[in-house]
């Protein structure tokens, strides 16, 4: 079995198509949708009575429905179905994934947080210091132990990917599912942030912090050219080499930052496993070559998982174009997801980096052999 490490990098870069839209509101309502730009896997709305947040999963089935609200009784949510009420600002939040840290933060909203799980893995300085002196509390990792704790919490929102066992969550909280994982675009994780902004009552600030992010972004967007590097990016455990496929967040990426993915013309719903035999072909066709890795001491790109002796005679190799994602040194799972400018600034620099000799790395940087 994969360890969680593995798990998430092939996950942080991968996604799938945009889903079904919910029904529309009822003509007798008073809620204004609020249109997203770039998200595909949740639904806002605002009202005189309140705010409403629907999660929609890979197929685009309803994972949640939350009507946050101070009026009593409350009002008919914006669409049909069952509706989980939630008073604003009279919940704290637990948070079960590292990746959901960085959007409460972005927003300000750490002192809501009463408990975060994988502590050791936090990479938020302020989340770290509250941890440190007892302010939050550090959840478990074992599920019975975790379960005690959560138990013995006050009444909350909690965080987690729909796939992280919400269903055994004690019923006095409040399940809030997450699935910024599934955009395939990498506007669509950050537009995550108006999500949080909405549950968090940080709205105003969410849609100006996104605007200023998707601007950055679209401002560094350069198609690939014919000439333009082939690029292959993927993660390599126990002898088995996985690809985002091509619909996903790090195809996106490369096209976006002037290249051509490998595997652009394979549309999937999560990553492909490749037989070594290809692997190899690709070392030798592609001029770019990215590993997605866990590596608490990377010196060189002979150190990578799943690099042996006969990739490094390979053209990418001997030229010095490999590249990593390392989520030992980066906060891959957390800060990059509101930073997709960054990452692909650190892109184009891997792939051009004449044209950008003063850029410094924060996600993505080249490897000496």
């Amino acid at each position: 079995m994969r360890t969680l490490p593995a798990i998430a990098l092939l996950a942080l870069f991968a996604g799938c198509g945009p889903a079904a839209p919910p029904a529309p509101p009822s003509a007798e309502t008073s809620w204004t949708g609020r249109p997203n730009e770039a998200a595909t896997h949740f639904r806002s709305w605002h009202g005189p009575e309140g705010e409403a947040l629907l999660v929609l999963g890979p197929a685009g089935d309803t994972l949640a429905r939350l009507l946050i609200t101070a009026v009593e009784p409350p009002p008919q949510g914006p669409c049909a179905g069952p509706w989980t009420v939630v008073r604003p600002g009279a919940l704290d939040l637990v948070l079960l994934s590292t990746t959901h840290t960085a959007y409460v933060s972005a927003l300000r909203a750490l002192p809501r947080v009463s408990a975060c799980a994988w502590p050791e893995r936090q990479r938020d300085s302020t989340l770290r210091a509250a941890l440190a002196t007892g302010a939050l509390a550090g959840l478990a990792e074992g599920e019975g132990a975790r379960l005690e704790q959560l138990t013995a919490l006050a009444p909350a929102l909690v965080l987690d990917h729909p796939f992280g066992g919400m269903a055994r969550l004690p019923q006095h909280h409040v399940p809030v599912p997450v699935c910024e994982y599934l955009e395939p675009h990498p506007l669509g994780r950050a537009e995550w942030l108006r999500f949080f902004g909405v549950l968090t009552g940080t709205s105003v600030a969410a849609d100006s912090l996104y605007a200023t992010i998707a601007a950055r972004y679209r401002g560094r967007v350069r198609p690939p050219g014919p000439d333009a590097p082939l690029v292959f990016v993927g993660s390599a455990w126990r002898g088995v080499w996985s690809v985002p496929a091509g619909n996903s967040l790090m195809a996106r990426l490369v096209a976006d930052a002037g290249g051509r993915y490998r595997y652009a013309d394979r549309v999937a719903q999560g990553n492909i496993d490749l037989p070594m035999e290809v692997v190899m072909a690709d070392a030798h066709a592609c001029t770019h070559w990215g590993v997605l890795a866990d590596v608490p001491v990377l010196r060189g790109a002979a150190d990578l998982p799943g690099v042996d002796q006969r990739m490094l005679g390979t053209p990418a190799f001997r030229a010095g174009t490999v590249f990593v994602a390392n989520s030992a040194e980066a906060d891959l799972f957390g800060r990059a997801m509101v930073e997709p400018d960054v990452l692909l600034a650190d892109l184009q620099a891997v792939l051009d980096p004449a044209a950008h000799p003063a850029h410094r790395p924060t996600y993505f940087r080249r490897l000496p052999q």
